[in-house]
């Protein structure tokens, strides 16, 4: 896969448009909106104290953050230039993110390039112009809101899946294989680099990371179930060799970013998890439970049988 005239273009308009974004943001940010700037700088700053995450201190946002944005922050070390930086790597990322799936739906770099850097632009304009109204906020922001960071790095978070199919197009078009995401999830010997990668990978938000762990293998048992005939002893050794790859990734991952201290990494994770909930409205760390179905009284045909 050669480096074409449009790669190039893509590359230096992306940065183009967050030098903007970024530039915008600072000059016209408040102290409201710098609520989670301050948390982001306050990861960053701890770690350039030399402390260790998870041991010293809670990274309740995930080492995705970390990876995309410290070696800049630590280079430019100040609030004001984490401002920028973060917002400038959201940009980035968010062109990716459009990227990646435009090229899976068209399959042609150039058109996704093209459609990518256009929304890129647009996305910038739309929430600037000063838009508001019912119609805005339920079918248009929620579309162009990834742009931003928000108080909880949103973008960086749920990069993660978008990289993974990233990674896989690179390999597929590298190796010029058709068949490889087959091969991947009935190939035990794909499966050691691929899991492992994958557990490796979960650090990079408590949300997404474990999620994808876990799509990945819903998708490997769909595919072992419907696809070719895969006798079941085969299928229980990809099972396992997936689970304990993945496994060892997860544990090496965190004995590196808490320089052993693994324990404190599930511990704290946990409770980010759980703290988690309040999204769903509750707070009994559980969610799609019988009571949740019976009692909402917009499922008729279910709530019948409650009363």
């Amino acid at each position: 896969m050669r480096i074409k005239k449009e790669d190039i273009f893509f590359v230096l308009f992306s940065v183009i448009t967050a030098i903007v974004f970024a530039s915008y943001r600072c000059m016209n940010g408040d102290f409201v909106a710098y609520n989670g700037d301050f948390q982001n700088y306050n990861i960053f700053r701890r770690l350039m104290a030399g402390q260790t995450q998870y041991k010293d201190f809670v990274n309740y946002l995930g080492s995705g953050m970390v990876f995309t944005n410290f070696p800049l922050i630590y280079l430019f070390r100040s609030f004001g230039n984490s401002v920028f930086i973060t917002n400038f790597t959201t940009s980035i990322l968010y062109s990716l993110m459009l990227y990646i799936s435009f090229y899976t739906i068209l399959h042609e770099r150039k058109k996704a390039y093209i459609i990518s850097s256009v929304i890129a632009i647009a996305s910038f304009i739309v929430l600037h112009i000063g838009f508001h109204g019912t119609f805005y906020y339920q079918y248009v922001y929620d579309v162009l809101f990834m742009e931003e960071l928000g108080h909880s790095m949103r973008t960086t978070r749920a990069f993660l899946p978008f990289l993974l199919v990233g990674i896989f197009y690179i390999f597929k078009n590298k190796l010029k294989h058709e068949h490889l995401l087959t091969e991947i999830f009935q190939s035990c010997k794909l499966q050691v680099a691929v899991y492992f990668v994958l557990g490796m990978l979960t650090i990079w938000s408590n949300d997404y990371g474990y999620s994808c762990v876990a799509s990945f293998f819903v998708i490997m048992s769909l595919v072992n179930l419907f696809g070719k005939s895969t006798p079941l002893a085969k299928r229980v050794r990809i099972y396992c060799t997936a689970g304990i790859s993945a496994l060892s990734g997860v544990l090496l991952s965190a004995a590196i970013i808490t320089r052993g201290h693994v324990i404190d990494y599930f511990s704290i994770t946990k409770g980010i998890s759980q703290y988690q909930f309040w999204y769903y409205g509750n707070s009994y760390d559980k969610y799609l439970t019988f009571y949740d179905i019976f009692s909402d009284k917009r499922y008729i045909f279910l709530t019948i049988f409650s009363e």
